[in-house]
């Protein structure tokens, strides 16, 4: 159990630091984190392990998570995994987007953490990271990564020649 405690406060850490002193560098650590997170980590469980999410979600503090778990993810819950996957990626995408697609990205990863506290215990230290990412929806995004990426790669093309 401390091994995930210790991840999910280093990664709150990570982000609020992040947040205050490199919100740009940060928005990409949290994009890139949920593109990982879904085409990695999630994706290998659900090959490894079809059905974790299932057993993942019927040790839920809360009986509604229970129920839910039992109801919607029992039905299918490999199919229930590639929609999390999708979604991961999808949250990913949108924080490395631009303008209002990087709000809703930050929002919904926000909720996403909220909404996973009642599952375990130690899913609080993840969601410490939430004032953080609420903060960086401050911020103007006027451009993608990918634009700030093929910019710079421009920019050191026109210096070296």
């Amino acid at each position: 159990m401390t091994g995930p405690i210790l991840t999910g406060l280093l990664f709150s850490i990570t982000v609020f630091l992040l947040s205050f002193y490199r919100p740009g560098s940060c928005r990409i650590f949290v994009g890139v984190f949920f593109l990982f997170s879904g085409a990695a980590v999630n994706f290998a469980i659900i090959v490894i392990r079809p059905y974790f999410i299932y057993q993942y979600g019927m040790t839920a503090r809360l009986e509604f998570y229970r129920a839910f778990t039992e109801r919607i993810i029992g039905i299918n819950p490999i199919l229930f995994g590639v929609l999390l996957i999708l979604f991961e990626l999808s949250v990913g995408a949108m924080i490395l987007g631009k303008n209002r697609w990087v709000k809703a990205g930050l929002f919904l990863a926000s909720l996403f953490m909220i909404l996973l506290i009642p599952l375990q215990d130690y899913r609080f230290a993840w969601a410490l990271s939430v004032p953080s990412l609420l903060y960086l929806t401050t911020r103007n995004y006027g451009k993608s990564v990918y634009e700030m990426a093929r910019e710079k790669r421009e920019a050191l093309r026109a210096g070296q020649v």
